[in-house]
């Protein structure tokens, strides 16, 4: 049996162990130890799609057992991962509700045991993960004073999305637009980390901060703009990616506090995309009038064919809107969203 054991994965196995077929009552983490062993069948694919439910506010109840807060189980489960990036031995999960150890051996089932293996680590934005879910509030305030305090961290993510460029054109559209997100979002951070202490990203490269040459990828230099308008945009087609890709200001759609991957990217661009017409600050809907961002004026050819936006803005927002409701644009603020 191979077990992939890191961070995320031990996350990941937790989740998976309390995922059980008990009652709504009786839901617990009894079956964690046959979920331990038949690890091995799991795919890369389900235990990613694991990790992200623990952390999703609105499935952790499908995860968490009963009288159980996420925060105080995701904390309690942290409390026990070892505090280096190497490769956990094996790992040890006591037959008891959020548990959790590392050690050299585990006997399951009175005399099984584990055997402890190495196996390579699969690249999963993990590191770009972990500074986005430290730096990065709910709400999408980001602190960027912190933030460079790990900026050595930040840039050898960098150079793990050029490394992991050349396989690109081998992936499914998902993990690929997952990429490209990452990519813009952390050099966003990266452009405001050189040039902080700043007021506005437009305070930088004489006010035009998307057209900075400064991604490498594959031998290639890109600015903001290329890849946004000339990779995610034009290759894509997906509307919802405005509400992903973060512009470091206030008034932009706010930094997720989760890297994006393959598996979480369809339900968390949809999550975003209603997070964003939700916001008051940013989008006023009502019946029969709706005062929106500037970015549905901006790039409505994205999300209408027509130069009607009601019918986009009607399919995710929460609030009824008649069809030939008035439409106006907030104007927008480009202070940095700290």
């Amino acid at each position: 049996m191979t077990l992939i054991k890191s961070k995320t994965w031990l996350l990941a196995l937790i989740s998976l162990g309390m995922v059980t077929s008990c009652s709504e009552e009786e839901k617990d983490v009894n079956n964690i130890e046959t979920n331990i062993v038949n690890i091995d069948t799991t795919t890369v694919n389900q235990v990613d799609t694991a990790i992200s439910k623990l952390n999703d506010s609105s499935l952790y109840n499908e995860i968490v057992p009963i009288g159980r807060d996420k925060d105080s189980v995701i904390k309690e489960i942290e409390k026990n991962i070892p505090t280096t990036d190497n490769t956990i031995d094996v790992i040890s999960i006591n037959n008891k509700k959020d548990t959790v150890t590392a050690t050299d051996t585990k006997t399951v089932n009175n005399n099984q045991e584990i055997n402890k293996t190495k196996t390579p680590e699969l690249f999963n934005h993990q590191l770009f993960d972990g500074l986005l879910r430290k730096y990065v509030s709910s709400t999408g305030k980001v602190n960027y004073k912190g933030f460079k305090t790990e900026k050595a961290k930040l840039e050898k993510y960098v150079k793990q999305l050029q490394t992991e460029y050349s396989a690109l054109k081998s992936w499914s559209k998902n993990k690929q637009l997952a990429f490209w997100i990452n990519v813009y979002n952390a050099h966003t951070i990266k452009l405001i980390l050189d040039n902080y202490p700043v007021s506005s990203i437009k305070d930088i490269n004489g006010g035009k901060p998307w057209d900075k040459m400064f991604i490498q990828l594959g031998g290639k230099s890109y600015s903001l703009n290329n890849v946004e308008n000339d990779i995610i945009r034009k290759r894509y087609k997906e509307a919802r990616i405005h509400f992903a890709v973060n512009c470091a200001a206030v008034s932009c759609p706010k930094l997720m506090n989760q890297a994006f991957t393959e598996s979480n990217l369809n339900r968390k661009l949809t999550q975003m995309t209603k997070e964003f017409l939700a916001n008051t600050a940013k989008n006023q809907l009502s019946k029969d009038e709706i005062k929106i961002s500037k970015i549905f004026e901006w790039y409505m050819t994205d999300f209408t064919k027509s130069s009607n936006i009601i019918p986009f803005i009607q399919k995710y927002a929460n609030t009824e809107i008649n069809d030939d409701a008035k439409v106006s644009y907030n104007n927008y603020n480009w202070d940095l969203n700290d």
